[in-house]
């Protein structure tokens, strides 16, 4: 029922609920009718699947993505049409940019894991590392973390960086400008920031809990911990090299 309208009946709704768009203008869910499911956007079944995830709206509201399962291979949907077929889709996805126009997901075909932007499917790899894509503010840059053997790197417009023992979970960011690209990495059981391929001072531990944050395009700040002491990590560009310092918890 919404706005005191009953809808249709179906023998199940999906276990994540209904899904409003960001204006809160358009309603969608995931339907049983049998064995097969529908996703269901204003009030409009759409093509039937095996299973079907429940739908993401683009930020402006005008789109929408799900990954659908047609028995065989995994796809996603966006705009009503069907993107590749694949033999798994992240859990995660699909994620659109912040200006609505681009969709990205992580996908897998014959035991490798890549990303998929614009419906182009990028290098294969031995995973996707947890968090998946990132697009710049603007859109126009995207970066995530991948694996090969036993290291882990940062993909970033296509190229990818240094190696690492670990990649910090969710932690890429980009600056408000798009121009720098900052993540924490781990070698050798100690953790450092690294601002576009620049790593900073070595750290025990990042607090937890702790993000990477920008405060202007030059300037960002995280909390890390060394010699069981806190610190406030302050890192500044400046020509387009980065460079650390550190305030202690004690100070």
């Amino acid at each position: 029922m919404l706005d005191g309208k009953e809808g249709s009946t179906y023998d199940g709704i999906g276990s994540d609920g209904l899904v409003f768009s960001p204006d809160s203008k358009h309603l969608a869910y995931v339907a049983a009718i049998g064995k097969k499911r529908f996703v269901v956007i204003d009030g409009v079944l759409r093509e039937a699947y095996y299973g079907a995830s429940t739908p993401v709206f683009s930020p402006d509201s005008k789109r929408a993505a799900y990954v659908a399962d047609n028995g065989e291979k995994w796809s996603v949907v966006v705009d009503g049409s069907g993107a590749g077929k694949y033999d798994g889709i992240g859990k995660s996805d699909p994620i659109f940019s912040p200006d609505s126009k681009r969709l990205a997901f992580t996908a897998s075909r014959g035991g490798k894991h890549f990303i998929a932007v614009d419906r182009i499917d990028g290098p294969g790899y031995d995973a996707i590392l947890s968090g998946g894509s990132v697009f710049s503010p603007d859109s126009r840059r995207v970066a995530y973390g991948a694996r090969l053997g036993n290291k882990s790197f940062v993909v970033v417009d296509g190229k990818e960086g240094p190696q690492y023992d670990e990649i910090g979970v969710h932690s890429l960011v980009f600056s408000p400008d798009n121009k720098h690209l900052a993540y924490v990495a781990v070698r050798s059981a100690k953790m450092f920031v690294v601002v576009d391929g620049t790593e900073g001072k070595a750290y025990d531990a990042f607090m937890p809990g702790s993000r990477l944050i920008f405060e202007s395009p030059t300037d960002l700040h995280s909390l890390a911990l060394s010699d069981d002491d806190a610190f406030r990590i302050s890192v500044r560009i400046v020509e387009g090299r980065a460079s650390s310092s550190t305030k202690s918890g004690n100070d």
